[in-house]
């Protein structure tokens, strides 16, 4: 049996386990990298191989005989690095087109980790697709979904600011989409986004009808949101990323909206609501 020449990194994540699934219901084999391979693979068409950042002969062995790779490297303070380091291997390994899931920056932001790894992407001599989405529906369940659930709260620091929040499986379907026919989208750069701007005063009335119960939005001060990253156990780099993100939001810098979810897939982006719906449980106690 011929090796896949897709490789995904970051492939236990939630961009990158939807991103398999929605390979194998397109019937596209891809390589999943994978720090430690599952006892027993699931059933599927995906091939699991070892893979780490940090370890460079791991990620040369992972990208024998690839095409195309996926570049998603972990939120961490070495994300920069990291990247480097895969772009100049998948440059020896004979990689032709890396596409790479960064994040949406605003023209005039000054410091951006994911601009910069994105420069790299574009001076690597590779062909290369962008795709640039803005913070995901699903964290309203992975970092908001405890206090929602058990005060019917939700605590940020973006007054009425607006997000055109997207779903992470719309990200998942665009990157499928992507990788089923790369030629098509070389050299592009999609800046991803739900329907709509919503505020969080919108969301936890969407919430509240979901759930049954009233949800209500706490404005809290931009240090009580840092004291909480920190305390979570989140690294420093992180937590200064993610509070430089909030006051981005705050000023408007997040509440555009795009179609490119829809041109890249065929599929309008889906509604916060319909997000909602399909992950009630989460939110409920």
């Amino acid at each position: 049996m011929s090796q896949p020449n897709i490789l995904i990194t970051g492939a236990t994540g939630t961009i990158g386990s939807a991103l398999i699934a929605e390979l194998e219901q397109h019937g596209i084999a891809a390589r999943a990298g994978v720090r430690t391979i599952p006892d027993v693979p699931p059933d599927g068409i995906t091939q699991y191989v070892p893979f780490d950042f940090a370890q460079p002969a791991m990620m040369d062995s992972a990208l024998r005989g690839v095409r195309t790779l996926f570049l998603l490297t972990p939120n961490t303070g070495e994300a920069i690095d990291y990247a480097r380091t895969a772009i100049a291997a998948a440059r020896m390994a004979g990689v032709s087109h890396i596409i790479r899931l960064s994040a949406y920056s605003d023209p005039d932001e000054i410091y951006n980790p994911h601009r910069i790894t994105d420069e790299l992407v574009v001076e690597s001599g590779m062909a290369y697709t962008l795709l640039q989405p803005i913070p995901f529906m699903q964290n309203f369940v992975s970092a908001f979904g405890a206090t929602i659930r058990s005060q019917s709260a939700l605590y940020e620091p973006l007054g009425d600011a607006r997000v055109s929040y997207i779903d992470a499986r719309d990200v998942a379907r665009a990157a499928a989409a992507v990788l089923s026919d790369p030629a098509a989208h070389a050299g592009q750069a999609y800046h991803l986004t739900g329907p709509d701007a919503l505020s969080d005063y919108d969301i936890v009335r969407i919430l509240s009808d979901v759930t049954g119960r009233a949800i209500q939005y706490v404005n809290i001060p931009e240090e009580a949101a840092r004291a909480s990253l920190v305390g979570i156990g989140l690294p420093a780099s992180v937590v200064e990323t993610v509070i430089g993100l909030y006051g981005l939001m705050r000023a408007g810098k997040r509440e555009s909206v795009t179609q490119h979810v829809e041109a890249i897939t065929g599929q309008p982006a889906t509604p916060f609501a319909v997000f909602a719906r399909d992950y009630a449980a989460a939110f409920t106690a």
